[in-house]
């Protein structure tokens, strides 16, 4: 997997548009502590369900279940030529999709 830190930071930082922080820091993540959201992430992604979205640039865009305290989000990644898996973005509310 590749997500690196500046992602994570990125994700905790408000944006005036499609803004993930405040979710993610009602879960209790803090832009001072990037490495814990990067870190559960990893650990809480189900990968059994990873699903093919679309190919995009030579890549294949897939989402998956993760679960971050509780609450199910949906994380987005993709499948480079070389098999890299990249994190892209998560998605906050994504529960309804995985139900």
């Amino acid at each position: 997997y590749e997500m690196g830190v500046n992602k994570a930071i990125y994700l905790l930082t408000f944006q005036k548009e499609n803004d993930k922080s405040t979710f993610l820091k009602g879960l209790g993540y803090s832009i001072n502590n990037p490495e814990k959201l990067k870190g559960d992430i990893y650990c809480y992604t189900d990968i059994l369900s990873l699903t093919f979205s679309h190919y995009s640039k030579n890549c294949l865009r897939c989402i998956a279940k993760t679960i971050l305290h509780g609450k199910i989000v949906t994380t987005v990644w993709e499948l480079k030529q070389n098999f890299i898996i990249r994190f892209i973005t998560l998605i906050p509310g994504g529960d309804k999709k995985w139900k």
